[in-house]
């Protein structure tokens, strides 16, 4: 069981039961004496005294083990075990468990039966499977193989990792596995990467937009109404004026937001800029010549008369509104008077 950490002594020692555990990585009986001497250099200098000082083998979080390999209440004995594994530690007595084919105090005597054997490199002799009275050469764990011969396991070898991981042989049944480009996971487990997940793929996100390609592949394309597309800057907006102006030539045309164009009747001329009106014979002569128009050469007549008696009003002054008759309303009338 674990000592307990009691709260921290002065100068820099932490006790732990019967124990005092240093600043660093030593730990010190109680029974040594300590004395504190403080200078005007070092206002906390420690000196331990007396014949039992430093205990080195002891280990722990709290000084409350052995350090490896040491066994006994003062974890001091060192174990002996060659080919086994030692009984360590504060209640340990460093007997050793023999691995199979050695024998002794220490492990350190081979089997003569296993001797025998030759096993090779990477096996042990060990009871066999089919008959435990009798010995066998066995690969060693990690190892496979029919015992005569044993080769380190490549976990690598199988379908261990991701389909989209690559496998790194590590020694003797050791790997690990790493996603591939363009993927992120822990190797047993990789997803496709998504750039215009991360960052919207480095495209400028007022005027392109990320369009994913492929696992940590993706580019950048202009929205609707912009183009020419430079990278790290973006695109142009289509000016709409210039590419298809749809005011009235008699308007001015200015593209205020992408795709959205604003039209402004010119100076002299009223309307909703899709339609400007300028003076109103102007407008009659319009009408009366516009190519397969409604009115084209039905007007010609009233326009005469018009132009005789009221041309300078008509042309300076307004907006007026006029009902004219056509040619036809005409009929009978001598115009040229």
């Amino acid at each position: 069981m674990v000592t307990p950490r009691l709260p921290m002594a002065p100068w820099g020692f932490e006790i732990a039961g019967t124990y005092l555990r240093s600043g660093s990585t030593r730990c010190l009986s109680l029974d040594a004496a300590i004395s504190v001497g403080r200078t005007m250099s070092n206002l906390s200098a420690v000196q331990v005294t007396g014949a039992q000082t430093a205990w080195d083998g002891f280990g722990g979080t709290a000084c409350e083990t052995c350090a490896d390999n040491l066994f006994g209440p003062s974890c001091s004995a060192v174990c002996s075990c060659v080919h086994g594994v030692c009984n360590s530690g504060i209640d340990g007595d460093g007997t050793c468990e023999c691995y199979s084919a050695y024998t002794g105090p220490s492990c350190d005597k081979p089997i003569p039966e296993c001797a025998a054997l030759l096993c090779p490199e990477n096996s042990r002799c060990s009871p066999s499977s089919q008959d435990e009275t009798k010995l066998e050469c066995k690969c060693l764990p990690n190892y496979q193989g029919d015992g005569h011969y044993c080769e380190p396991i490549n976990p690598c070898l199988q379908a261990i990792c991701h389909p989209h991981a690559h496998c790194t042989y590590l020694g003797p049944n050791q790997h690990s596995c790493t996603c591939q480009e363009g993927y992120h996971g822990d190797g047993q487990v990789c997803l496709p990467v998504d750039p215009c997940q991360t960052h919207y793929g480095n495209c400028p996100t007022e005027s392109t937009v990320c369009i994913y390609d492929g696992p940590g592949q993706s580019h950048c394309e202009c929205k609707e109404h912009y183009r020419n597309y430079v990278p790290g800057v973006g695109c142009s907006m289509i000016d709409v004026c210039e590419s298809r102006n749809p005011c009235h030539r008699n308007a001015n045309c200015t593209t205020i937001t992408p795709g959205q164009p604003k039209c402004t009747c010119q100076k002299g001329y009223v309307g909703d800029g899709s339609t400007c009106y300028g003076n109103i014979m102007e407008r009659l002569r319009e009408l009366n010549s516009e190519p397969r128009g409604k009115w084209q050469g039905r007007l010609t007549s009233f326009i005469w008369l018009l132009d005789k008696a009221y041309a300078w009003p008509l042309s300076n002054l307004g907006p007026f509104t006029v009902l004219l008759p056509t040619d036809k309303g005409l009929k009978g009338f001598d115009v040229s008077i």
